[in-house]
């Protein structure tokens, strides 16, 4: 995307893992915040998940959001990955776990398989700067 503008699920906005220019943290509720630009999402895991795929489906659909990369799960049998497959042109499956840094600097590994989304106009630049990393696959 050549830099991200938003991170609308940041960890922090003093010390965010993500080089963003703008960060929305758990207190701005990135939910209810207007979503401009080149956004990278790495939504919280768990049942509400969905509720920020069809966010992002909305703030495409406005014209805010570009474009978008979404870091979540290969749970192929929910139905936030229908959600997130019907706004997203292409879908990475890295070759090896995404390896997380946590808040006090601890390195953890996830216990699923991880699927990096592409949500924009440009899916072979998405595909080149992916490839390396796994299969990339045009979403159904």
């Amino acid at each position: 995307m050549g830099a991200i503008d938003l991170d609308p699920a940041s960890n922090s906005r003093e010390n965010p893992n993500v080089p963003a220019a703008r960060h929305y943290t758990a207190q701005d509720n990135g939910l209810v915040q207007p979503w401009v630009g080149r956004v990278f999402l790495n939504p919280p895991f768990g049942p509400g998940v969905e509720q920020w795929f069809s966010k992002l489906y909305l703030e495409r659909s406005a014209g805010r959001t570009t474009e978008a990369i979404v870091l979540w799960k290969s749970a192929t049998e929910t139905a936030a990955w229908k959600t997130l497959t019907a706004i997203s042109c292409r879908v990475c499956f890295p070759s090896a776990r995404i390896r997380f840094v946590g808040p006090q600097g601890n390195d953890s590994g996830p216990t699923f398989s991880p699927a990096l989304f592409y949500v924009g106009e440009r899916p072979e630049r998405f595909e080149k700067a992916f490839s390396g990393i796994g299969a990339v696959w045009v979403t159904p």
